[in-house]
């Protein structure tokens, strides 16, 4: 019961981060939860009863939902009796599987006809070899590119970024915008607090805020507490 991570086929793994359930009994007591955003994009099967998302969007029973890139932190209830499978694709690859522009769906979640239920039920096992049939070769591939974000620990200027992968900064901000659903620049400032916050948690005694700031680019820790608020909802010091 409770949330559980499966791995992909050895061929999917550059594309797709995880497979994931979460599982609860009818007799469990709600529990809250709090989603942080990660530059994935979701496919979430609900094999169980409905699920309220926000108070716009409940997930019907049987539905299939797609999650946008996140920018800001998601605060919920996981319900009893709740069921659900989910495909994870790292950042720039749900494209790779899909023909499908993500600048609409920041922030968002949407009914989705995935292609992938082949029955009432959607079996984790299938999912390789039916996503191994639809993965295909994409053109102006941004996995490179972010990449190198990630190996900066987001902290390269988007001119710096452009001209190291040949093109211009226009081509680099739509090219993020379809197959990220934010801008280079946004996403860069979303890997960049990434690798601070793991900074915190890991070096809780050793290091100060301010050191840190420095660290990874931010003017003084002043300006690190806000980005950290601003994607978590809490202070450095809630970790």
């Amino acid at each position: 019961m409770g949330y559980r991570e499966y791995t992909p086929h050895s061929q999917l793994r550059s594309y797709i981060d995880a497979y994931w359930t979460v599982q609860t009994a009818a007799h469990d007591l709600p529990v809250p939860e709090r989603i942080l955003p990660d530059g994935c994009v979701d496919i979430i099967f609900n094999l169980g009863t409905a699920v309220a998302v926000n108070p716009q969007l409940t997930m019907a029973s049987g539905g299939t939902y797609l999650v946008g890139t996140m920018t800001r932190f998601s605060a919920s209830m996981r319900q009893p009796a709740t069921s659900l499978l989910g495909i994870r694709f790292k950042p720039g690859c749900f494209t790779a599987f899909y023909d499908l522009s993500l600048e609409t769906i920041t922030d968002r979640v949407i009914p989705f006809n995935s292609g992938l239920i082949t029955g009432e039920t959607v079996d984790i096992n299938e999912l390789d070899k039916l996503l191994l049939d639809k993965i295909k070769t994409v053109p102006h591939s941004l996995l490179p590119v972010i990449a190198d974000l990630y190996h900066y620990k987001g902290q390269l200027s988007m001119d710096r970024l452009a001209k190291k992968h040949f093109m211009h900064n226009r081509q680099l901000e739509r090219l993020f915008k379809q197959q990220t659903g934010i801008s280079p620049k946004a996403f860069a400032n979303l890997v960049r607090y990434r690798f601070a916050l793991k900074h915190i948690k890991e070096h809780r005694a050793g290091a100060s805020l301010q050191d840190i700031a420095f660290e990874y680019g931010y003017y003084d820790h002043a300006h690190l507490s806000n980005e950290i608020r601003k994607y978590t909802g809490l202070q450095p010091s809630g970790y």
